[in-house]
């Protein structure tokens, strides 16, 4: 069975082959020079030296190679965190369905009653859509009661609560 050029230079052969091709220019340059002689035995070692060290060389490139081009075009999806944009419940409140939209965030808070993007487009939802400060106000509190928010999403958070008590004294 012939094996293609691409499984040739995959397994690293190329690069054991370019690297041989290289020791015996050299060598062929420093024997060029004269008065500088160099046992066979020692040709032998540079020639098998520089082939096993392109082979090697060659192998780690092609397979460092290989999986930067796997991760771009099958990205196992670990680096890049999904964020869920509910636009389903955003169809909903476009529709005019507010009833059908408050019964799709209850939904999602049920499912993920920790998660900071859930808390917080509910609490944008009833500040926002609903016209519910008290209830957004509750849960702009959880949300920066939620051990894991960051410090932009919490400092948001917390100047909305002060926002929207200050308005509330102010009548």
């Amino acid at each position: 069975m012939q094996e293609s050029t691409e499984e040739f230079l995959y397994r690293g052969w190329g690069g054991a082959v370019v690297s041989a091709g290289a020791a015996a220019v050299v060598l062929i340059f420093i024997a060029g020079l004269g008065g500088v002689r160099l046992a066979i035995g020692w040709i032998l070692v540079a020639l098998g030296g520089s082939c096993a060290m392109g082979f090697v060389i060659q192998r780690a490139v092609v397979a460092g190679a290989a999986k930067a081009a796997g991760a771009i075009v099958n990205p196992s999806g670990k680096t890049t965190p999904y964020v869920p944009t509910f636009s389903h419940i955003e169809t909903l409140v476009v529709r005019g369905d507010l009833g059908g939209a408050e019964q799709a965030w209850r939904e999602e808070e049920l499912r993920a009653p920790q998660h900071p993007q859930v808390v917080m487009r509910i609490a944008e939802f009833y500040l926002r859509t609903k016209r519910d400060r008290a209830t957004a106000v509750t849960y702009y509190e959880r949300l920066v009661a939620l051990p894991a928010v960051g410090a932009e999403l919490t400092g948001y958070a917390r100047r909305k609560i002060e926002e929207l008590r200050s308005e509330g004294d102010r009548g």
